[in-house]
């Protein structure tokens, strides 16, 4: 079977404040000040997609997990995962 790649774009939200004399001066300033801090606002908007493509370097058999093979994956049972030497 085909397997295809799916493009998704979920939308975030950011807000800021800005001390100005009317909205229209506010909304300028947040516009054109590279140095302004903004903060996302949190939200539960979908990943919506907007595109597909075949994926011609993709098979089945890339997809599946080889279990004849042992310790293929890390043993998580403790919850830490440790690699590596100083």
């Amino acid at each position: 079977m085909p397997i295809f790649k799916v493009f998704g774009r979920k939308y975030i939200d950011y807000y800021t404040s800005v001390t100005a004399p009317d909205e229209q001066i506010a909304y300028d300033y947040a516009l054109n000040n590279d140095h302004i801090q903004w903060f996302e606002i949190e939200g539960d908007d979908p990943i919506e997609p907007y595109d597909v493509f075949l994926d011609e370097y993709t098979s089945d058999e890339d997809l599946q997990l080889n279990k004849d093979i042992e310790n293929e994956w890390p043993d998580m049972t403790s919850g830490i995962v440790s690699t590596g030497t100083n």
